[in-house]
């Protein structure tokens, strides 16, 4: 007999949709008090279902902890998320959240309001028996303050995330001064601190920060045992020379950097696998000389005249985007078996698009042609009257050898239509693709132009079928995880119906290509 759905206490209905997230098929056929003594449920209240019902939403989640209150049960996960917050939704937080945290001895107390934040620009004040959750481990906190208190006790919390909070810096360093055994501390545009040192806490192992305050910065301290630095915004960086002997993964985005050097060497990141670097203005040089590198990433860097070297014999993959760089260059060493590179460029209407232009792109394939190279080139806001220069002149060797690319994914807005010979002309006297993908990307069920979709992937077919010996029209079946070639007596025939069945939008779209051996594009 289906005992849960006999009763009609709010809390049956509400362990069976959110414990554990189990299915219920597994709950309703045992006794309840099986049931309180084996889970320990997990309740998450978000206010999607019930739409623009405020009241409805708040009456719910008030009957739900009541029954779990009444029952005496007790709590694994206490999860809010909702954007209609006002005063009274804040006094019935303010009634439940004691609760919660001491007498239902919740292990994860996650509750995000950002609407009253970024409305009103204002925070809700955290109720100051939170910080005496003994039993707390997990801590995420959207929209609040945190004001200064004397006594916290969080002997067991692990994780603590904050976003959009105001926090000053003596009640950070009270919250952390009780914290011995934090391991993930995270910042997402938060206020009130000037500096954030945690370099006494060696149990922290990930530090994540997004900061966009950019009439000041943050400094930060760091343990020499952290593992994972993600540091994104106005930030300053003076680790340079530190040694980081566990460190495996470093993120520095829009961050203030010391000098117009950066160096990764043996000698301060011994164990680093993962390094990305992007929009970290004034840098004009990285040398990189690790052996333990994996995964490095170069993305928007600002100076035009940078410059890299790379010697990191184990690397598995690079990726970079953005303007063309002064150079980049891999040592000999750099001969990891099977590495892959991605290259993202644009080409919009601001860009000169002349022979130059491609004379850059083929120097920075050169510098990754020894690795499986994917190329993503964007073109977008170009329209007749912007078109590309001819490219038929021969420029300092820039079209004596192609480069062999794996995959070229050509992003096309319907503007740039018209520039697709321009630039396919020029392209492939430097590349030669092995692959073109992305063609679902202007291929999408949901666009009305879906016609001169199919015309543009027929015009491309017609560029490519005087240079190719073979020519074939792919799509990837999401369930079988295959690729199979579109059947059609023609290759009209063949993008019709590739459109036609990508209609689901799960499917993607691919051209391979055999090249000519004798191929010379005029």
């Amino acid at each position: 007999m289906d005992r849960i759905s006999e009763c009609h206490n709010p809390y049956y209905t509400t362990y069976s949709l959110f414990s554990l997230k189990r299915k219920p098929s597994r709950l309703v056929y045992y006794p309840f008090m099986a049931l309180r003594l084996v889970y320990s449920p997990q309740i998450e209240f978000r206010d999607d279902p019930f739409k623009d019902d405020k009241e409805k939403f708040m009456s719910f989640l008030d009957k739900t902890l009541q029954g779990y209150h009444d029952h005496k049960l007790r709590i694994q996960k206490f999860l809010v998320f909702t954007w209609k917050v006002d005063s009274k939704f804040v006094s019935l937080l303010e009634k439940w959240i004691p609760r919660v945290v001491i007498d239902m001895g919740v292990k994860t107390f996650n509750v995000s309001l950002p609407s009253y934040n970024s409305i009103k620009s204002t925070y809700v004040d955290l109720p100051s028996v939170v910080f005496h959750a003994k039993s707390l481990k997990h801590l995420y906190l959207w929209g609040y303050k945190l004001n200064f208190i004397d006594n916290v006790h969080f002997e067991r919390l692990q994780r603590l995330s904050l976003t959009s909070v105001y926090i000053a810096e003596e009640t950070f360093e009270k919250i952390m001064s009780s914290c011995p055994l934090i391991d993930y501390l995270g910042f997402d545009r938060c206020e009130g601190l000037k500096t954030i040192k945690v370099n006494k806490y060696h149990n922290l192992k990930e530090f994540s920060l997004s900061y966009y305050k950019y009439d000041r910065s943050i400094e930060i301290d760091f343990s020499t045992y952290v593992e994972t630095i993600k540091i994104v915004g106005n930030a300053k960086w003076y680790h340079q020379r530190k040694y980081f002997p566990h460190l495996k993964s470093l993120c520095l985005e829009l961050v203030r950097l010391p000098s117009l050097s950066f160096d990764i060497l043996p000698c301060n990141f011994p164990n680093l696998q993962d390094l990305s670097i992007g929009h970290c203005y004034g840098l004009k040089q990285l040398q990189l000389l690790n052996h333990s590198i994996k995964h490095l990433t170069l993305k928007h860097i600002q100076d035009k005249s940078f410059k890299a070297a790379i010697d990191a014999p184990n690397i598995v993959k690079f990726d970079y985007c953005g303007d063309f760089p002064e150079s980049i260059s891999f040592a000999a060493t750099t001969s990891s078996d099977g590495w892959k590179s991605n290259i993202s460029v644009d080409l919009g209407d601001d860009v000169d698009a002349s022979s130059s232009w491609f004379l850059n792109l083929k120097k920075l394939l050169n510098a990754v042609s020894q690795s499986e190279i994917s190329l993503y080139l964007y073109l977008y806001n170009r329209t007749k009257n912007q078109q590309i220069e001819d490219t038929s002149i021969y420029d300092g060797g820039l079209y004596e050898s192609t480069v062999v690319v794996e995959n070229l994914n050509l992003r096309l807005e319907r503007h740039s239509f018209s520039s697709l010979s321009a630039v396919t002309n020029g392209l492939f006297r430097i590349c030669r693709p092995r692959k073109i993908i992305g063609l679902n990307w202007f291929a999408n069920a949901q666009s009305k132009w879906n016609r001169e979709c199919n015309q543009v992937i027929e015009f491309l077919f017609e560029i490519l079928l005087k240079y190719v010996e073979e020519l074939s029209l792919e799509l990837f079946d999401e369930k079988e995880k295959e690729w199979h070639s579109v059947q059609g007596t023609n290759l009209s025939d063949q993008s019709a119906a590739a459109l036609s069945n990508n209609q689901d939008n799960q499917q993607n779209l691919r051209v391979r290509l055999k090249w000519r051996s004798d191929t010379i594009i005029n």
